[in-house]
């Protein structure tokens, strides 16, 4: 193998997701914010390989996707970003359940069953270094706290099917989920100041998702970065 070779097969992957909207959520903000992590990381580390995506909220075809991504981006580190109604800031998952609502998806079908996968454990633990991220984020100013329950909807369904798919992937070292505040701002649709409904900015929202990886990456990220990536974004896969 040639040294160009063994440097592009050795380089660092990082996959970064989103959400399409679902069910009373027209506009899901990590379906902008996902790319633009990527863009950011891309960057500020061009010694790694990123990818972004976004997965439809739909119980079949979400997980399936994920997984067909996981098989073929064969990430390092995988971090899943997702909103939650209840959520003041980052949300640091620390697990998933082998469980499901009955609520419906986007497509308006709702989970086959009880669980997730038949079988599999109640439980499956995250694998980023939540007190490296929670040390950083603070640090920062930004709202965090580790949580213990993603939900029993499409953010904890695909952390599950991600979880469990990484047990046959042994490069995959870091997977995480992260809730933010469903009222995050959107540059173009809503206004990027604070609100009384979200405590964190876009760009916060940013700075904070690339400490995260960064975590994962044992890096520092500059403290001058603020989350501003700028209008000439390179394309990422959505």
């Amino acid at each position: 193998m040639s040294s160009i070779g063994a440097t592009t097969a050795h380089r660092t992957r990082v996959l970064i997701t989103g959400f399409t909207p679902f069910p009373k959520q027209p506009v899901n903000p990590t379906a902008v914010l996902a790319p633009t992590i990527a863009t950011a990381l891309q960057r500020l580390f061009p010694d790694i390989r990123t990818t972004s995506a976004v997965l439809p909220t739909e119980w079949r075809r979400g997980p399936w996707i994920l997984e067909d991504l996981l098989l073929s981006e064969t990430p390092d580190i995988a971090v899943f970003f997702g909103i939650a109604s209840r959520a003041k800031g980052f949300e640091i998952e620390s697990r998933a359940a082998n469980a499901c609502s009955d609520a419906p998806d986007a497509a308006g079908a709702q989970a086959t069953g009880e669980v997730l996968i038949a079988g599999g454990p109640d439980h499956l633990g995250a694998s980023l270094p939540v007190q490296d991220i929670l040390r950083r984020l603070r640090a920062r100013g930004l709202p965090v706290i580790p949580s213990r329950h993603a939900g029993l909807y499409l953010c904890n369904a695909v952390l599950y099917q991600a979880l469990h798919v990484a047990r046959h992937l042994p490069r995959l070292a870091s997977v995480g989920f992260v809730h933010l505040p469903a009222e995050l701002p959107v540059p173009g649709r809503r206004q990027t100041a604070v609100t009384r409904s979200s405590p964190l900015t876009f760009e916060q929202a940013v700075t904070g998702a690339v400490e995260i990886v960064a975590a994962c990456l044992g890096r520092p990220v500059p403290r001058h970065f603020d989350g501003a990536v700028g209008r000439n974004l390179p394309r990422t896969r959505v």
